[in-house]
């Protein structure tokens, strides 16, 4: 197994994925989650 570190390098999964790398995904995909509920409540 093998993840991204926050500098886009794979590591082997020895690496530990903390809370501080994923902030930015997890916030962009409860953005892109509310943008299309509320496009889709107003078509």
């Amino acid at each position: 197994m093998f993840v991204v570190n926050n500098n886009g390098v794979l590591e082997n999964d020895k690496s530990k994925i903390t809370g501080k790398i994923l902030d930015a995904d997890v916030n962009k995909i409860t953005e892109q989650g509310v943008d299309f509920i509320l496009h889709t409540m107003y078509m």
